[in-house]
């Protein structure tokens, strides 16, 4: 099957299963060392990166839920590693010539356009602690994502609302940056509450479009979120 695929699809495919598999080896490896347990929930603002889709696009909101585990290296840095269900997207509203069988002409209507792209996402990050109590910290490292589910949903001012699948209009895998930053209340407890901040940054072409033949080509995701997570020692 996988000798049938393009090599461009065939590469990323390679790839995410490397990142996949590194990152279960690792925690199989050190389950037993693992220095913390978190269960995460969060909010994201998400849109594309592009000029000119920002002409008519607004942001919209997602969501980021998984759970990640930390092994400390030393007083300072920690490897961290997590599994999340992300939902990624955009809100268009744009102006778009139709054809008026009543008056046998064009006109120009209203369209807006909902696009829901969930993806489950594997992070591999660094965590660097500003404080000696390790409360306060800053982490970053790759991510990588597969497109589980794509749906758009479009009114249109002279014919309605409809729903469907796009999965055909985007890719399947995502690659780029994450950076987060955040803060654990103290607590004497095994469990504290953590408030953080995110923000990723697609490295990718998320849509199939061809770059020869529309301007939307080389669109990115972009989600800016803000959460609380529970973590376990």
């Amino acid at each position: 099957m996988i000798s049938l695929l393009p090599f461009s699809l065939k590469s990323k495919l390679i790839l995410w299963l490397m990142v996949v598999a590194s990152t279960a080896h690792a925690q199989f490896r050190l389950f037993k060392g693992i220095d913390e347990i978190e269960i995460t929930g969060g909010v994201s603002s998400v849109s594309f990166m592009n000029e000119l889709y920002d002409e008519y696009t607004e942001n919209k909101l997602g969501h980021r839920v998984g759970i990640g585990a930390g092994w400390e290296m030393n007083d300072k840095f920690s490897f961290c590693s997590g599994v999340f269900l992300e939902r990624k997207g955009i809100d268009r509203h744009y102006t778009a010539k139709y054809y008026d069988v009543q008056v046998e002409d064009f006109r120009m209507g209203e369209v807006d356009e909902n696009t829901n792209l969930d993806y489950v996402t594997v992070v591999l990050a660094v965590k660097f602690s500003l404080t000696k109590e390790r409360n306060l910290f800053i982490e970053s490292g790759p991510y990588s994502s597969y497109l589980f589910k794509a749906q758009s949903i479009t009114q249109l001012s002279w014919q309605g609302k409809m729903a469907y699948d796009a999965k055909d209009y985007y890719k399947k895998f995502d690659f780029g940056f994450y950076l987060r930053v955040g803060y654990a209340i103290p607590s004497d407890r095994t469990w504290n509450l953590m408030i953080w901040s995110s923000y990723c940054h697609g490295l990718v072409d998320v849509t199939k479009e061809d770059s020869t033949t529309t301007a939307f080509h080389d669109v990115k995701n972009q989600a800016l979120s803000v959460g609380l997570s529970f973590c376990f020692k």
